[in-house]
């Protein structure tokens, strides 16, 4: 049994909670990751609690402006020259494939070269495929948030997946754990005309997923919406004892 966990962008902080029930139940090893969630679980798995989640809030608070405007939110943020932070990113993406580099996380990566049995779904843009990889926590961590924009392809080649299906879903077999996280893309309408593009894929991205996942008889563990322009990091963590009861049913049965 397999536990497949993600999220697009913001929504994988969903994760959090869930990822601490499978690490209570000492059931990371089993996890396949795209996303944030790749962060949280490498760190969560080498470090605890405190550190995983100190490193992730470092994550968000470093690529923040990135990551509203990638996920289309930076028109709900009321913040001055938002609008023209936007624009120069789309400018920054007209001229190369991703506004910031690796060497910008080396911190929240250290201590995380140990081998792992976690593996992060990727997207092989040379062999134009879906894959598997994760020899080390940090090339976990690494491919989880490989996003097209954001960072350049891990490796050259591999993009994170959630780009692909909002979660992993091209490794699932009967009896595995989904935790079935989905962003509501109604709440985030395209503001402008280049928005189109990126809402319509992104429809079809949860759709592909969902298709996938009906053809398997699974176990979806139902995730909840997470607003990040009003985040409540207590709130969110006290959302691990509405999994504990189902995650503990499944695994410990």
């Amino acid at each position: 049994m397999r536990i497949f966990v993600g999220g697009f962008g913001f929504q994988g902080l969903a994760s959090v909670p869930f990822l601490n029930v499978i690490e209570r139940l000492g059931q990371l090893d089993s996890v396949v990751c795209t996303g944030i969630s790749c962060v949280y679980a490498a760190v969560l798995k080498r470090f605890g609690r405190e550190k995983a989640l100190e490193r992730l809030k470092c994550f968000l608070e470093r690529f923040e402006e990135e990551l509203l405007a990638f996920d289309r939110i930076w028109t709900r943020v009321n913040r001055k020259g938002w609008k023209y932070k936007a624009i120069r990113y789309c400018t920054l993406l007209s001229e190369k494939d991703h506004t910031r580099d690796w060497q910008e996380v080396e911190d929240i990566l250290e201590g995380l070269d140990i081998s792992s049995q976690m593996k992060a779904e990727v997207f092989d843009v040379e062999e134009i495929e879906v894959s598997l990889i994760g020899t080390t926590l940090r090339e976990v961590a690494m491919a989880g948030v490989a996003f097209p924009g954001l960072f350049p392809p891990y490796k050259g080649k591999y993009l994170a997946s959630s780009y692909l299906s909002q979660i992993p879903v091209s490794f699932v077999k009967d009896g595995d754990v989904i935790f079935y996280n989905f962003r509501d893309v109604e709440k985030y309408p395209p503001s402008c005309a280049d928005e189109i593009l990126a809402h319509s894929a992104e429809i079809r991205s949860i759709s592909y997923a969902k298709k996938v996942l009906d053809e398997f008889s699974v176990v979806l563990i139902r995730s909840f919406d997470v607003d990040p322009v009003n985040l409540d990091w207590k709130e969110l963590l006290e959302k691990e004892d509405d999994f504990a009861r189902d995650l503990e049913e499944v695994i410990l049965a």
